[in-house]
């Protein structure tokens, strides 16, 4: 059992390395973009992958979590096949629908909406051959292809802003070519053009598992709105500029809160399902993690207030030293967001999904409001961020409260079996 479980620790680690280290890539790369493009270009550069990633769910209808539960080995790749089949049909509708731009004259907006449909049907498609390395236990190699691509975006980055322009589409263009060469080379080392499946029987396995088409696109797409919404807001009723100095300052801040977050969530999460099993009290222990967290990462946060202005312009050039205006109150939702790890690791061991879908609609719909007020009130960028973030940092407080309660609750019925632990 010990052996099994090192194998089990060994494959959850080598996943999470390459993310994490395909993250730090990315993350070193942005002080070298910076120094090339301008606040304008990383604004658009901003708009375009944020709406793809708000369209990827709409391509890929969430089909690659389907493939590591098809029963057979089989129709796996057959399934692949007619999956990206369908992204590639799904993506020609979305670059008709775009037309639509381009017949009522906005051209800059017909341009930027196609290249994020291309970005998100990369994205997508490269979805679906990572869970299938997933399906295979192709950990290594999944990890180094990630690697291997963040390396290639960075380079062609700053090579492309080199060479071709310091404009938007250089790094549009950067990240698109990432995304295809890896889909490419996955496409044919796995041999999918000698794959085939008929449609009654892709729609057949689809049916099979309907609830996760149902319920996970409209999460995702929801989530990926709340993202989207204050990109557009800036661009649109203050200027690209400053959207690039917001998606700067997201970037930095949130960049390695996921990495944390993440690596937390995968610590926790088995920790304190091993303490439900045995049932065990579990609010105490919660308790425990989100007081060390509070601490620990109220140090970093109180001398990056102090210091944010230096240290975004010693870092990224003087150009970007208005993002840390930005970062000063994007940071508290940060800070929240690792905070409430504990609680939010907690939330499938009480199987309360519905809830957190609602707090997820929620959340849009703060977002929403708090960007409405900020029109109406002509209040500027910084400010409207300013209430953005703090309106937004409500649904991170309510899952705090939902797993607090559930955890007491469950506390409560097991007491007495366990009053002396």
């Amino acid at each position: 059992m010990s052996l099994l479980k090192s194998k089990l620790l060994a494959k959850v680690l080598t996943v999470l390395a390459g993310g994490v280290l395909a993250q730090l890539i990315a993350f070193i790369a942005i002080p070298f973009v910076t120094r090339i493009y301008e606040p304008y270009a990383f604004g658009i550069f901003a708009n375009i992958t944020q709406t793809a990633a708000f369209l990827v769910p709409l391509i890929s209808l969430c089909l690659p979590l389907i493939i590591v539960l098809l029963p057979f080995e089989k129709e796996v790749k057959p399934f692949m096949r007619t999956a990206i089949r369908l992204n590639v049909f799904i993506t020609i509708l979305l670059l008709l629908l775009s037309s639509i731009l381009w017949a009522f004259g906005q051209s800059d907006v017909f341009i930027i909406a196609v290249l994020s449909v291309l970005f998100a049907f990369s994205i997508a498609v490269q979805e679906l051959f990572m869970f299938l390395y997933i399906r295979e236990g192709y950990f290594a190699l999944r990890a180094k292809l990630l690697i291997v691509q963040a390396i290639l975006i960075a380079v062609m980055k700053l090579w492309f802003g080199f060479s071709i322009s310091n404009d938007y589409y250089s790094l549009v263009l950067a990240s698109i070519i990432g995304y295809t060469l890896l889909n490419c080379f996955c496409f044919y080392s796995l041999k999918l053009n000698q794959a085939d499946m008929k449609l009654n029987r892709f729609t057949h396995r689809i049916k099979r598992h309907k609830d996760i088409v149902k319920y996970r696109v409209p999460l995702n797409i929801i989530d990926n709105l709340s993202l989207l919404l204050p990109i557009l807001f800036l661009t649109y009723f203050s200027n690209p500029a400053a959207a690039g100095l917001f998606a700067l300052a997201r970037t930095v801040l949130v960049m390695p809160g996921n990495i944390i977050g993440k690596s937390l969530a995968d610590v926790l999460l088995p920790k304190f399902v091993a303490l439900h099993k045995t049932q065990q009290p579990l609010n105490s222990v919660l308790i425990k993690y989100t007081s060390y967290l509070f601490l620990i990462g109220l140090i970093p946060v109180i001398i990056f207030l102090s210091f944010s202005e230096s240290i975004f312009s010693l870092i990224f050039s003087e150009k970007w030293t208005d993002a840390a205006l930005f970062a000063n109150w994007l940071i508290i939702w940060v800070f929240v967001n690792v905070v409430n790890k504990p609680y939010s690791s907690v939330i499938p061991i009480f199987k309360v999904e519905k809830l957190y879908f609602i707090n997820g609609l929620l959340n849009l719909i703060l977002t929403v409001l708090a960007l409405y007020i900020a029109y109406i009130n002509e209040l500027s960028a910084v400010d409207s961020i300013m209430l953005f973030s703090i309106v937004t940092t409500i649904p991170q407080l309510v899952v705090i409260a939902l797993g607090y309660l559930k955890a007491r609750t469950y506390d409560s019925s097991n007491l007495g079996k366990h009053q002396n632990v």
